[in-house]
Parts: structure tokens; sequence; C-alpha cells
């Protein structure tokens, strides 16, 4: 008994100091544990929102500095496009006007986007009240003008001469010939840069800021009034040495808030701004003392609370431990769990939960056989073939798409029950070896595939697929490998449909590559985004620094401006573009090209691309441009030879009419001094006068055969239907005393009916039938026969005799006037004959020549219409 009492104070101590000592053990270090780490925490805190509000002030400085240079660009594309422009800076102010609104309601933070000439007066505004408004005392403007054409220029913080309002230009020159001619500018207030930060600043918690060249702030997110005692106090040592180009970070103390601040400050680069973040420290580090404030108390609170447990409860602890144990003695061999009553509630609770583990456990377990089947179900729903298998490589899951796949059978559920897997790489065709297959890798070396195509050949002898493969391993919570999971998707058609993509694109570039032109395609807005390589070889100049609008700098000074005005105005309208126009070759000539761009609508109407090919058209250019010089020398030509030929039959006609009457003064009165003075003059006087006589009467017959001449065209008749045969029986009629006098015979065939005037029809045969027996042999009657016959939709007539002939040397001569080719004591004649017949022909659009030799007979050919033409 004595020894039973000894023991039981002992084991009552040993339990409760055993319990306070644990307490105390498990409490009291991880107070300290705690501290520590709410210290190192503290730290840690400050480093890292250090490092935070640089990235923060990085990115306000990146965004604003993305933001002006894309600014800066716009204004350098608007410059190109008003230098492009034919007049420039002087074009209309409403054109320029309306160019300039467009291109500022691209950008909301600008209020205004301006343009200046070269003294500085705005000619051009976004907002018309602008316009007049001098800018040459601003230092922006001078620094613009001296910047270079490819540069732009941000001034510092200025009050606006529009609005009274702050505000920062973007300024950029403008050039023409090498030389700047003006600027183009935007205002910027301060506030509308600030809303582009709001959302920055949401993320960051803190405030931001963006300082100008000279460290006046921009703005500063949240928005407050800045006084100048308060401007002047964030000129501390971390803005000065961001202003000297240096990144810093550190604390000071707001001047708007009087808190201490944990800041940081960035140069942004090209704008020479500073750009800055901060967040107050008492908010950095009142996460880590509330959580060192809530473990003690959270501590403390527990330390009491077991001591007073142990002390007050220690007995009823150690009876009811007791009890609790054989209840989870009973639970582990599964035999029920009895209703022991117990004093302490939370005893009763374990005792209640383990009653409650058995149902709980049973009830798990049944679960987990509803997730399997809902998840076999699911994973057969899948479209994507899943293959899971366990560390020995054994399948535990395979669903429907991966047995529809391979052609496996529904029951298979290991490796070895449908053999050896058969499967090519994509690339070389090459069959791969098992340990390469994306299961063996992930099961055997833990490797992740992605995107591994593999050819196959599904069982039961299918078609072979192309598989997606992508492999992983599965691990546990130490990293060991317990298994495998292979997703695979079967790519077959859609490799298919890329390769037809790929062989249609080919055939596509091929296309336009043969195209006999220079084809391009653009964007929806105009930019240019092709060119054929015909582009390249005959400039000389890869396409691809040809782009956008760089085509345009390889046109003709001339043509450039009307080149993109008709491209813009296409675009804009909607509507084909047809420009002809000249493109300097890779040799430096420049060569006319007819140009052609359609849009490419969608279904709904809507733009989607244009497609245009340039053709060389410059020989056809320069035919047409030498056809209309021909045609205007012709046209001098003809308007000359008319002048000529009315001039000259004015002189023939001045001179065969009103030069007859004197010649037959001349013949009448010297015949009449030969007759009445005969027996004066004596025999050589007399001869004297017979020379004088016969040179007038040849020149009168001269002058005879001159008025013929000219009137064939001035008392001609319009030509009509009339037949040859009677023509010819007038000739005839006419000179039936010389064929008498000859002994000549003159026959004709069946002539046709012609479209002619009958009168000159009856001199041209004359003509032809009297120098046909005038020209006769010696001691042979002349023979002469008219025929006709039909010669490409005309009328082909032949006067032949059997005369003298004629030199072919001198066929072309014998239709001149007054030309002869035998001496006049020979064969009379005046030489008019022969013209007078080929002007004949000629007036009726024909024509007359000759085939003969010397002494083997002539043969007169000419042409007239048909009387149906």
């Amino acid at each position: 008994m004595a020894e039973n009492r000894s023991y039981k104070p002992n084991a009552r101590w040993t339990l409760r100091r055993v319990l306070v000592l644990l307490v105390l053990v498990a409490v009291l270090p991880s107070l300290a544990v705690q501290a520590v780490l709410v210290r190192r925490w503290l730290a840690s805190n400050y480093r890292e929102q250090a490092e935070t509000n640089l990235e923060f002030a990085r990115a306000v400085g990146e965004l604003f500095e993305g933001y002006i240079a894309d600014l800066g660009r716009t204004e350098g594309a608007i410059a190109d496009m008003i230098v492009r422009l034919p007049d420039g800076l002087a074009g209309s102010p409403e054109d320029l006007n309306e160019l300039l609104e467009a291109q500022a309601a691209q950008y909301p933070a600008v209020s205004a986007l301006a343009l200046a000439d070269g003294e500085g007066r705005v000619v051009a505004c976004s907002d018309r009240s602008v316009v007049g408004i001098q800018l040459a005392d601003r230092g922006y403007f001078r620094e613009a003008m001296a910047a270079g054409p490819d540069r732009w220029v941000i001034s510092d913080l200025l009050v606006s001469r529009r609005t009274g309002g702050a505000e920062v230009i973007v300024a950029r020159a403008v050039y023409r010939e090498g030389r700047p001619i003006g600027i183009i500018l935007a205002a910027v207030p301060p506030t509308r840069l600030a809303d582009a930060a709001v959302e920055l600043q949401r993320v960051q918690g803190g405030t931001l800021l963006l300082f100008d060249r000279t460290g006046r702030p921009i703005f500063r997110s949240p928005a407050v009034e800045l006084t100048d005692a308060q401007t002047e106090a964030y000129q501390e040592a971390l803005l000065l040495s961001a202003l000297s180009g240096r990144e810093a970070s550190g604390q000071f103390v707001s001047p708007v808030t009087g808190q201490r601040m944990v800041a940081a400050r960035v140069p942004t680069g090209r704008l020479g701004w500073v750009a800055g973040a901060g967040r107050d420290v008492e908010t950095v580090n009142a996460a880590a003392w509330g959580a060192m404030r809530n473990a003690l108390w959270a501590n403390l609170v527990l330390i009491g609370a077991c001591a007073g447990v142990l002390l007050l409860t220690g007995r009823a602890m150690q009876r009811d431990a007791t009890a609790l144990s054989r209840q989870m003695a009973a639970a582990a061999r599964g035999e029920p769990v009895t209703g022991e009553p117990l004093r302490i509630g939370e005893f009763r609770l374990l005792s209640e939960g383990f009653a409650a583990a058995t149902d709980e456990r049973r009830r798990a377990e049944e679960a987990l056989r509803r997730r399997e089947a809902t998840l076999n179900a699911v994973l057969d729903a899948l479209p994507v073939g899943v293959a899971i298998a366990d560390m020995r490589g054994r399948l535990v899951r395979v669903n429907a798409a991966t047995r529809e796949i391979w052609g496996m059978m529904p029951e298979t559920t290991s490796w070895e029950q449908y053999g050896q897997f058969v499967g090519y790489r994509l690339e070389t065709g090459e069959r791969l070896e098992a340990e390469e297959w994306p299961m063996a890798r992930a099961l055997r070396h833990g490797e992740t595939s992605a995107g591994q195509l593999i050819e196959i050949e599904p069982f039961g002898g299918a078609e072979r697929r192309i598989i997606l493969h992508n492999g992983a391993p599965v691990r546990d919570e130490a990293g060991a490998i317990i298994g495998g999971v292979v997703a695979m998707v079967d790519v077959t058609e859609r490799m298919k449909t890329q390769q037809a993509l790929r062989d249609s694109e080919s055939f596509y570039r091929q296309t336009l590559e043969s195209i006999p032109g220079m084809v391009f395609t653009t964007r929806p807005d105009g930019y240019c985004d092709y060119q054929s390589q015909q582009w390249a070889d005959y400039t000389g100049v890869p396409a691809s620094e040809h782009v956008g609008a760089g085509w345009n700098d390889l046109l003709h000074g001339d043509d450039r401006a009307r080149a993109m005005r008709a491209w813009i105005d296409a675009v804009e309208g909607r509507a084909p573009y047809d420009v002809d126009y000249r493109v300097r070759r890779h040799d430096g000539a420049y060569e006319w090209f007819k140009v052609r761009g359609r849009p490419i609508h969608d279904d709904e109407g809507r733009i989607v691309r244009w497609f245009g090919v340039a053709t060389n058209i410059d020989a056809m250019v320069r035919a047409e441009q030498a056809l209309r010089d021909s045609e205007e020398k012709l046209k001098q030509v003809v308007d000359e030879l008319r002048r000529s030929n009315e001039d000259l039959q004015q002189f023939a006609y001045v001179a065969s009419h009103d030069l007859r009457e004197p010649l037959r003064m001349v013949a009448g009165f010297t015949t009449l001094l030969k007759d009445r003075f005969a027996d004066r003059l004596g025999g050589e006087g007399r001869e004297f006068i017979d020379f004088a006589v016969d040179g007038a009467t040849r020149m009168q017959q001269l002058l005879d055969g001159l008025l013929a001449y000219s009137r064939v065209s001035t008392r001609a008749e319009p030509p009509a239907p009339m037949p040859m045969r009677e023509a010819f029986d007038a000739a005839l009629a006419n000179l039936w005393g010389v064929v008498r006098q000859t002994e000549g015979e003159v026959t004709a065939g069946e002539l046709p009916t012609v479209r002619a005037d009958r009168t000159q029809m009856v001199q041209l045969l004359q003509n032809l039938i009297a120098n046909a027996l005038k020209f006769r042999r010696d001691g042979a009657a002349p023979r002469v026969h008219v025929s006709a016959e039909r010669h490409d939709g005309q009328w082909l007539l032949r006067v032949a005799d059997n005369g003298i002939g004629i030199d072919p040397q001198h066929a072309e001569r014998i239709f001149l006037v007054f030309n002869r080719l035998h001496p006049r004591g020979r064969y009379e004649g005046t030489g008019i004959g022969l013209a007078i017949c080929k002007k004949i022909v000629e007036r009726h659009g024909g024509r007359i020549w000759v085939e003969s030799a010397a002494g083997e007979g002539a043969t007169f050919c000419f042409t007239l219409p048909a009387a149906e033409e």
C-alpha cells in the first residue's frame, strides 16, 4: 500500500510536469523563432519593397518613354506625309488641320497636334484656335530645328499659351531637300499622362512620380496639388542621383504626407526624365509587426490555457486518456467502439471522432470507388488519348481514345498484352526503340516529352497514323517516380491539312513570282507588307527595305507626291488604285509602270487585304509619245503640203490663165510682122520671127497643159458609179483622127463599173491611149488594148501597147511634171500628160505605174475603187 501511495503522487506529478514542460518547450522556442523570423521579414520586406519600387519606377519610365517615342515616330510619319504633299506646308490649311485632327484622335494623352513653319508660326493645328501663334521664342522650337531629320525632342514642364495650364511638348523637325522647313509638335498635359499610370499605381499601392529634366514633378499618382515648397523638397539626393543618370533607392520624408518613405528614382534614358516610386515605411512594416504581436498573444494564451487545464484536470485527463486508448485500440482492430463515459469534453470529442472514423473510412473507400468510376468515364469521354502506368510500366488506366488510336482490345490492361509498339520518327522515318517512347523516357529517366510526333502502326494492320505525344513522370511528395502519364492526339488529318496549306502557299508564292509584273500586297490600312522578287530584281534593292511606304522613295520625283496622294485616296475611299508613274531601275534609269491595286473583301464586305500589280509600260508610253510626235510632224507636213499645193494650184491657174493672153498677142503680132514686112526682113529676119512664133506657141501649149493639171483638183466632180466602157468610148471618139492617121488599132476587153469622176476617167484613158499612139515603133502600126481584173478589193486596169517601150530606170521619172525622155524634134508634147494621169488616179485613191522594157512596148497599170465600195 505504501508503495502504491508513493507511486500515485509521483505518477500524477510526472504527467503534469511532463505536459507543462512540453508546452514550455514547444511554445517558448516558437516565440523566439518567430521573433527572429519577423526581424528578418522586416529586412526582407524592405529589400523587396526597394526592388519593387525600382521595378515600378522602371515601368513608369518605360511606359512614358515608349509613349513619347511612339508619338515621336508618329510625328515623323506625319512629317513624311506632309513633305510628300505637292504643296507641303503651303498646302490647304483645312486639309492639314483635318490630317492633324485624325492623328491626334489616336493619342488620348495629346491635347493638341500642331504644325509650325520655319519662322515659328503655327500654320495648322487640331485645335483651330492655336493657328497663328508664334513659337520661335520657345526652347523646344530651336532644339527641334537643330536636332536633325531623325530625332524628336521633348520640353520640360511649361505653361501653355493655349490653355494656360501645364504641359509638355514633343517636337520633331519637318525636313525637305535636306533642310528643316518647320516642326510638328504634340502638347501633352501632365494630367493626361497621369491617367496612363493609374493602373500601375493601383497595382503598386504606393506613390508614382515623374520628373522633367530640371527635377520638377510632371505628375504624382495619387494626384495632389503641390506647393512650391513641396516641389523644392523633392530635390533630394535620390532625385539628383537619378538626374545624373544613375538609379537610386533609399528612404526619405515625403513633403506631401510627412511620412518616411521607401523610394526609388530611375532615369528614363532618352527623355532625360526621372521616374519615381515609393511606399511609406509604416505600411511596409505593418504586416510583420502585426504578425509578431498576434503570434505573441496566441502563445501566451496557449501557455495559460494549458497550465490551467493541467492544474485543474490532470487526474481526469489521465483517466480519460486510459479509456480513450482502449477505444483507439478497438478502432485499430476494426472492432466496434464502446461508448465508455469520459468526463473531459475534448476527450469525448476524440472518442466520438474515433467512433466515426471507422464509418468515415468505409464511406471514403466507397467514395474512392465512385471517383474511380467517374474518372474512368471522364477519361473515356476525352477526345485525347490518355495512358497512365505505374512505376513498373503496368497500365493502370487507358481511356477509350487510346484504345481507338492503337486498336487495343477493351480488356487490355498492360503493355505485354498487346505486344510490341511500332512507331517511326516523323522527320527521318527511323523506327523508335523501346526506350525512346515517351512513357519509357518518363519512367526510366524522369523526362518530360512535349510535342513529340510519332508515326505509328496501329494493331490489326490499320493504316499508319501520326500521333502527337506528351509524356511526363508522376512523382510522390518526395520527388520519387511512382508512375507515368502520356497524352496522345491523332493529328493525321491536321498534318495533311498543314501540308496541303504549305503546298498551297508555295504554289501561291510561285504563281506570284511568275506573274509578268511586280506584285505587291498590303494590309487593310495600306501598309505594304510584300513585294515580289521581280521588284528586287528590277530596282536592285531588297524588297524588305521598301515595305510600308518605302516604295515611294524609288519613284521619280515628279510622280512621287501624285502616286502617294492617289494611294491614300484609294485606301480611304476603299476604291481601286490605277496610277501610271516612273520607277528607278537598278542602273538609275526610270521607266513607266502602270500600277493597279484592288481591295480584297471578306464575306462581310470588310477589306482584309490589298493586291496589286505593277506592269512595265515604258515601251508603250515611248511608242505613244513617238506616235504623237510623228502625228504632229505629219500634221505639220500635211499642212505644209496643203499650203504648197494650194500655192502651186494658184500659180498654175495664174500662169496658165493670165499669161495665155499676152502669149497670144506675142504670137499674133509676130506673125503679123512677118506677113507685112517679110520683104524688108530678109531670110535671117524671117527665120528669127519663125523661132519667136514657135516659142510662143510651145509656151502656150505648156500653159494649157499646166492649166489642165491644176484643174484635176480645182474643177473635179465628186466620184460616182460609172461604167469604164463609156469613158473608153468617149476617149476613143476624141482620138479617132489620130487613130486613122497612125493606122492604129485600139481595143478593150470587159470593163467594170467604178466610183470615179466621169470627165477625168475620159481624160485618163485619152492621155494613156494618145501616148501609146504617139510613141509607136517605126514601120509598125500601133496596137493598144485596155483590160481589167479584180485585185485586192479594187479594179486593176491595164493599157498595153506595142510601142518603143520605156527603160525601167525611168519608170518613176515619166510621171513628173514637164519631164520628157525624148527630144522635142522627134516626139511632140509638153511632158504633163502622164503627170495629169498620176494626179487623177491618186485623187481617186489608187496608184499608177508602168511595166515595160526598152523596145518591147509598155503597159500602164492603175487601180480604181469598185462601184460597190
